[in-house]
């Protein structure tokens, strides 16, 4: 359950930059550091929370 949970974030993760990145490239031209500071951490949050996830459940199965 863990594993799966982990792959999902992972997966958010990945969302978050792409939809950021994509708003940049077809948006107006609204450079707000917060918005880049707001993406990363949520997706950094997501990739680390992840990792321990998929990590944790790894080690469950030992």
């Amino acid at each position: 359950m863990d594993e799966e949970l982990g792959k999902w974030l992972l997966d958010i993760s990945k969302y978050i930059i792409t939809a950021y990145i994509l708003a940049e490239m077809f948006g107006k031209d609204n450079d707000s550091i917060w918005a880049v500071v707001g993406a990363v951490v949520l997706a950094a949050a997501s990739f680390v929370g992840g990792l321990y996830l998929i990590k944790k459940d790894k080690n469950k199965k030992k």
